[in-house]
């Protein structure tokens, strides 16, 4: 299961969470934290290491430390065709 907060897929961007404080993105990391967390014990109980090392490797500096000031931030706006 994907972290929460992400696109619903409906094609509007008021579906978007649009965090406004520091409280909230904090809120929002740590969730995306623990959907790592969680997908790391998952990928490790299934023997696969190399994926686990490759998640880690990828958001290292998110699992070490939050912090809502040093991470970047971007609204996705689709486009029409």
């Amino acid at each position: 299961m994907p972290p929460s907060g992400q696109a619903s897929g409906k094609g509007d961007n008021n579906d978007l969470p649009k965090p406004t404080n520091k409280v909230e993105r904090t809120l929002q990391l740590t969730r995306v934290r623990d959907w790592c967390m969680e997908r790391l014990s998952d990928l490790s109980m299934e023997n696969r290491l190399s994926d686990a090392r490759a998640i880690t490797s990828e958001h290292l500096e998110l699992l070490e430390k939050i912090d809502a000031h040093t991470t970047l931030w971007m609204i996705i706006e689709k486009t029409k065709p």
